[in-house]
């Protein structure tokens, strides 16, 4: 298996490739490719799958992206029938970010068709995979900056398929947690224009385009009026309802054309229709429009309030029919394909009240919000989890309050990264700050089931959860722990991070807060991004791997619980344990020695007896189907003088 390392030095990606070793996982560097310098090194970079090929997408300083496919080639002479992977340059796009002091902070695949990346100052870019060649395959976005920390996720209906709506969120130094939608909706036709839906409706009368124009113009005369009536502050919690149209309303026609935007944008309805002249050659109708006042939607923000205004997008031609130009169409244009800069309004943000969150770096400069990481609740999309430069997590109901509905104090650095996993039925929320912590969360309770405190990592420069599979009870190294522990249930998690030292440290976290370094490697740079190579980037092979190698093939000194229990004379569960340090086999144990550690079982079951509290390793026995075997008295503290004591 590979892991492949973005090097700040040269610019280029770095292959590590990682085998199963005696006492830690073998990390040998193998080569480089793709090198273009220090001055534009590879800031994000993440691995895909794609119609069944395997893509490596990178984002460099400057605000290329470039899209790799991995590739086999057969070997030629003898080893012909093997291949080996190859990386080659599919394509690439520029000016991704504004300038070239703009970072590009997050990069990623979704719903199996775009990639998209956000830099620092707000430009968001989708590229469509699928439809490569058009026009409306690359679109950009501009929101409110500066973003330290983004986030999205695709909406699906009840069935589990994607609406083409996409929910955005994210938030900076200074800047509200903010969310947006975006809305690609997909059609059969042929005028599957992004965010364009067209709606056809024939051999309408004059009779009926009055009437459906009267009433429009009945249902925008309520909307003023209540607008007019409501605060700013209700604007902001409606904003995702407002309704701002135009129409154009013929006076002649029988055709009528209706085309909506998406919600973040106005939504404009117009009409065209078309009539016969004194000549009887077809022409245009006539078009009468009417718009909506334009008025500011205010924002909280400190010290003062940021008016954003809709602008009104350009009207699309669509009359598809007419061979002429009139006036109304030589006007205007299409926004998707002259225009390819949009600017989205959030439809929600967060308020934070400035005099219970200041924070003072330095005596100019003050913070009263910086988050660093987000993610949304898997299943919830209304539920936000932000952690900030200060070392707290907040957690945001987009639904019912623009205020958190919790805070947490979760250590003194920054918390660099927050991620939800599953396992055992139950979720936990997992977090890391930037330097020497990792905690663990119950979801449903938002208490701290597990915290690894003091661990040589820090400071770090990136960092890599591996969770395990959400039900994982067939493997053979899943564990249950005693009723009276108050410990979580969990499989062990893999965490890879790089450190400013040029460090890449792999560690495996226990559900009794043990922790254990498996994979270390010194290298000659900084490493800004890391992911999986090719077929790698299943978290499931990549933990298996991981995890179950080194579960037999490292001499540790953890003690590693087994899944089933063993119950003893008064009914109290005891834990059963694999033990094979230096291989020896517990099943050929003598009977003396086993007599000797039935004593030491009956002295167990009196310790835990009445018990209440965790488990402590130095009280523990350890013992299979079989025999019980006496576990090493200078590596678990086990003494004559321990037992005798009780």
């Amino acid at each position: 298996m590979n892991i492949l390392l973005s090097s700040q030095a040269n610019g280029g990606l770095r292959v590590v490739r990682i085998k199963a070793g005696d006492e830690k996982l073998k990390l040998i560097a193998k080569s480089e490719f793709c090198c273009e310098g220090k001055e534009n090194y590879i800031q994000k970079l993440i691995s895909f799958e794609f119609q069944g090929k395997s893509y490596l997408a990178i984002a460099r300083k400057s605000g290329l992206v470039q899209l790799y496919e991995n590739v086999h080639e057969s070997t030629p002479g003898k080893d012909s029938k093997k291949s080996r992977k190859s990386y080659k340059l599919y394509k690439d796009w520029k000016h991704s970010n504004m300038n070239t002091n703009d970072q590009i902070i997050a990069i990623g695949f979704i719903d199996g068709r775009y990639l998209y990346s956000c830099s620092n100052e707000g430009k968001l870019v989708f590229r469509d995979l699928i439809n490569d060649d058009a026009n409306e395959s690359y679109m950009v976005f501009l929101i409110q900056k500066p973003v330290n920390c983004f986030t999205i996720r695709c909406m699906e209906n009840e069935f589990g398929e994607s609406t083409g709506s996409y929910l955005v969120a994210c938030a900076g130094k200074n800047n509200e947690l903010k969310s947006y939608s975006i809305l690609f909706e997909r059609t059969d036709a042929a005028i599957q224009n992004a965010n364009i839906s067209a709606s056809y409706y024939g051999s309408t009368n004059n009779l009926d385009l009055v009437e459906a124009a009267e009433e429009l113009e009945n249902n925008d005369a309520d909307d003023d009026e209540d607008d007019d009536n409501a605060s700013d502050n209700e604007v902001n919690e409606d904003f995702a309802n407002l309704d701002y149209r135009e129409e154009l309303v013929d006076s002649d026609g029988d055709e009528v054309v209706l085309v909506s935007f998406h919600p973040v944008l106005p939504i404009i309805q117009f009409s065209t229709s078309r009539y016969r002249d004194s000549n009887g050659r077809e022409a245009n109708g006539r078009s009468e429009s009417r718009m909506n006042n334009m008025r500011p939607i205010s924002f909280p923000t400190f010290g003062n309030s940021s008016h954003l205004y809709r602008h009104y997008a350009d009207l699309v031609r669509t009359n598809r029919r007419s061979a002429t130009v009139d006036t109304f169409s030589a006007r205007t244009t299409s926004i998707f394909n002259e225009r390819k800069v949009k600017t989205l309004i959030p439809n929600w943000s967060s308020r934070t009240t400035y005099k219970d969150h200041t924070y003072t770096s330095s005596l100019p400069d003050k913070a009263f919000n910086w988050f660093v990481s987000i993610t949304f609740v898997p299943g919830k999309p209304e539920f936000v989890l932000c952690g900030n430069q200060f070392g707290e997590l907040f957690v945001y109901d987009t639904s019912r309050s623009r205020f958190p509905v919790r805070k947490i104090r979760l250590s003194q650095f920054s918390i660099t990264r927050v991620q939800i996993f599953e396992n055992n039925n139950c979720q936990y929320i997992a977090y890391s700050d930037s330097m020497s912590r990792i905690g663990i969360l119950n979801f449903h309770t938002f208490q701290q089931v597990n915290c690894f405190d003091g661990i040589k990592m820090g400071p770090i420069s990136s960092s890599l959860f591996i969770f395990p599979p959400p039900n994982n009870y067939n493997m053979n190294y899943k564990r249950k722990l005693h009723k009276a522990s108050s410990y979580s249930n969990f499989d062990p998690i893999i965490f890879i991070t790089s450190t400013i030292e040029k460090k890449l440290l792999i560690y495996k976290l226990y559900n009794d807060n043990s922790k254990q370094l498996i994979g270390e490697m010194l290298t000659d740079s900084l490493i800004p991004s890391i992911c999986f190579n090719g077929r790698d980037v299943n978290d499931a092979k990549v933990y298996e791997m991981l995890a179950a190698n080194m579960q037999h093939n490292l001499k540790s000194n953890i003690l590693n619980l087994a899944y089933n229990s063993s119950t003893l004379e008064d009914g109290k569960s005891a834990y059963l344990g694999r033990y094979d340090v230096d291989g020896i086999d517990s099943g050929n144990q003598d009977e003396a020695e086993n007599n000797e550690e039935n004593d030491q079982e009956k002295d167990l079951k009196k310790r835990h007896s009445g018990s209440t509290n965790a488990f402590d390793l130095n009280n523990l026995v350890e013992i299979n189907a079989y025999s019980v075997k006496k576990p090493s008295p200078l590596r678990y503290g086990y003494t004559n003088d321990n037992k005798s004591s009780d």
